[in-house]
C-alpha cells in the first residue's frame, strides 16, 4: 500500500490520501504501508509534536518500505529572500498557499528525528520550491541484525 500525507490532494489513484494524522493512524495498520510520502505535512505540527508524529508515521511502514519527506526548508526560504531572488509577496504566496504551517523545518532537523530503524537513502533540496527531500528505508534495528536480535532474545529466555 502507498500512502500520501499532505494538505493538497494529488491525482495519483495509487496512493491512499490523508490530510490528518488521527484518521491516518486509525485507517492504516502498523507495518501495512510499502511507501509513505509526507508532502508538506510535518510543518503542520508544532515543533514539540514532530518526533511523536514521525514515530506514528514510521510505525505504519513495513520492513524495506520507504519514507519520503518533502517540506519547506526555512534556510532556503531565508536564503532566497536575503539574496532577493524572490519577492516577499511571491514567497508568502508560495509558503502559505496550501499549507497549514505551525513550525519551520530544516532538512537537518528532520533527519535527526528519523527513527533508528530507518536508513536515509537520499536527501537533497529543490531550490525552486524551497523544499528539502529525504528518502529513508526501514531496515532492521541498526544496533543488531535480525539474527542477532533473535539470538539475544533466545539467550534471555534461557537465563
Amino acid at each position: 500500500m502507498r500512502v500520501h500525507l499532505g494538505h493538497v490532494e494529488i491525482d495519483d489513484q495509487n496512493y491512499r490520501q490523508f490530510q490528518n494524522i488521527a484518521l491516518f493512524s486509525r485507517e492504516i495498520l502498523d507495518t501495512e504501508a510499502n511507501e509513505i510520502v509526507c508532502d508538506g505535512f510535518l510543518g503542520g505540527f508544532n515543533a514539540t509534536e514532530l518526533q511523536q508524529v514521525l514515530s506514528i508515521i514510521c510505525k505504519k511502514i513495513r520492513l524495506n518500505g520507504e519514507l519520503v519527506i518533502k517540506d519547506l526548508d526555512i534556510d532556503l526560504v531565508a536564503k532566497n529572500l536575503n539574496r532577493q531572488e524572490v519577492s516577499v509577496a511571491d514567497m508568502n504566496s508560495h509558503v502559505f498557499k496550501s499549507r497549514s504551517l505551525k513550525s519551520f523545518l530544516t532538512l537537518e532537523d528532520v533527519e535527526r528525528i528519523i527513527p533508528d530503524d530507518f536508513q536515509v537513502s537520499s536527501k537533497g533540496f529543490d531550490e525552486n520550491m524551497c523544499e528539502f527531500i529525504i528518502k529513508a528505508n526501514k531496515v532492521h534495528n541498526n544496533k543488531y541484525s535480525y539474527i542477532q536480535t533473535h539470538y539475544i532474545n533466545a539467550l534471555n529466555k534461557v537465563s
